[in-house]
């Protein structure tokens, strides 16, 4: 297996060429010519994140935010990133980043939190590519949805609005789109899930009866990887696919 190969496979799930005009997705570092018989999916190529590939003796990471962005003009080898890039090469482990594309996917960012909510009839909203709206079994209570989605994701989030409101529509927007909430208002949902939001948002949607959610950039957009992972995981079962979900900040409440 080759790494052209996953990029082709990776293209036919997320294509690299619906990524934003300032994100950085593919292949950064490496060659297309390198065999692959590990791969690691993670959020963020963070250093445990190489040390964890190196472990399990993985030649690919494939990452969600790109170690390499918004142009690099040099690289400090005693800085965090330059170390990062020194042992990656040192390792001969190449990497894939998949961002912004991976975010539009039909089966993306979004689609995957709520598939792992359990919600039913997830639809895309007309005008944002990064939202999905989905459906609760039955009405539950802001703080039950609060205490459900801290439980299935490992991380604690914030409830904001009223905690005894009943929920049943939610939308969810991938990371930092917190400033899509009204969105979320156009197509009544009662409860919006996000990864960050500004003060001003919250006070504004609160005001309009939506409950928010901040469950946290790294546990909003880590179910991605997971479900990245089962689909090629279905084209390549003779290769080693591992998932490195790891937190890499603790929240103590």
């Amino acid at each position: 297996m080759l790494v052209k190969e996953i990029i082709r496979s990776l293209n036919e799930i997320a294509p690299f060429e619906t990524a934003e005009s300032f994100d950085n997705v593919g292949l950064l570092i490496g060659s297309l010519k390198e065999e692959v018989n590990g791969i690691v999916f993670c959020l963020d190529c963070t250093m445990d994140a190489v040390n964890y590939a190196g472990a399990v003796g993985a030649d690919l990471v494939i990452c969600h935010h790109p170690i390499i962005f918004g142009g690099i003009h040099n690289i400090f080898t005693d800085e965090p990133k330059g170390a990062i890039i020194k042992k990656l090469l040192s390792n001969n482990i190449n990497v894939i980043a998949a961002h912004t594309n991976l975010d539009a996917a039909e089966k993306g960012t979004a689609y995957a939190l709520a598939a792992h909510l359990q919600l039913k009839n997830i639809y895309r909203p007309s005008g944002d590519p990064y939202m999905r709206i989905g459906q609760l079994e039955e009405p539950v209570l802001a703080q039950e949805l609060n205490e459900l989605l801290s439980e299935r994701l490992g991380y604690p989030s914030r409830l904001y609005g009223d905690p005894a409101q009943k929920l049943q529509i939610v939308a969810i927007s991938s990371g930092a789109a917190g400033e899509s909430y009204p969105l979320a208002l156009d197509y009544q949902a009662d409860a919006f899930i996000c990864g960050e939001i500004k003060h001003h948002h919250i006070l504004d949607a609160c005001a309009r009866g939506l409950v928010v959610i901040d469950n946290g950039h790294h546990a909003n957009e880590d179910p991605v990887m997971a479900l990245l992972m089962s689909m090629l995981a279905e084209q390549y079962p003779t290769v080693d696919m591992r998932h490195y979900s790891k937190n890499p900040f603790v929240s103590i409440v």
